[in-house]
């Protein structure tokens, strides 16, 4: 895992962004993506609440949200991804979701062969944890293909 420092949204190159989420659905079926860079993505990407919503129906993991070009170039959009931090968006980060969440990442990115991808300190807006506490354990399940961005 490698920590940068820049805008979320114009870092790269990069294969796929992820965005942190919740897991409730509204009773429209629309995700709840009401804060932090979650709803950055639903002002840049309007109804990605709804796919993310029909996601959801299967469980709260990380998921493909909107595809890309296969390959990273600052010309190309990249593939944005849900990372699941909080069960309910009321409650705080969870801890041991973020590295559910983490590993199911590390399983796609293998799959899909992307070399970089990048990610906002998980559950440390919002979700209220501490990066000093996140921080180490992500080390532990993301290698360097791995950004995780602070602005």
């Amino acid at each position: 895992m490698i920590e940068v420092h820049g805008d979320f949204w114009t870092y790269g190159p990069v294969h796929a962004r992820g965005i942190t989420t919740n897991g409730v659905r509204r009773a429209s079926g629309r995700a709840v993506m009401g804060r932090g860079v979650a709803r950055q993505a639903l002002d840049r990407y309007p109804d990605i609440d709804l796919v993310l919503g029909h996601e959801l129906r299967a469980g709260n993991h990380v998921y493909i949200l909107k595809a890309g070009r296969a390959q990273a170039s600052t010309a190309g959009q990249p593939i944005l991804f849900s990372f699941p931090v909080k069960h309910h968006w009321r409650e705080p980060a969870d801890l041991n979701l973020i590295i559910r969440s983490a590993n199911e990442l590390v399983q796609i990115t293998n799959e899909l062969e992307w070399h970089r991808v990048l990610l906002p300190r998980p559950g440390c807006g919002n979700g209220g944890l501490d990066w000093q506490q996140v921080g180490p354990v992500l080390q532990q399940v993301l290698d360097d293909r791995f950004h995780v961005i602070t602005w």
